[in-house]
């Protein structure tokens, strides 16, 4: 079983690709660093709540599906 900061890693890397952003501007919609963001679908950070909420906000992710 994959642990939640490779769920989360996979989820939010799927959800940006799929509505066609670049890290730029994701990171412009979210306020995140550009690194950060690498680092989060990367599997490398855990973003903190603040961090989480923001993503699931800017790509309009359903909060239980991201962690499911």
């Amino acid at each position: 079983m994959k642990n939640l900061t490779e769920i989360i890693a996979r989820k939010v890397f799927f959800a940006r690709s799929n509505a066609g952003l670049e890290i730029k501007d994701l990171s412009k919609m979210t306020n995140i660093c550009p690194k950060a963001l690498i680092s989060i679908e990367s599997g490398q950070y855990r973003p903190t709540p603040k961090e989480l909420m923001r993503l699931i906000s800017a790509l309009e992710i359903n909060p239980s599906n991201l962690l499911s």
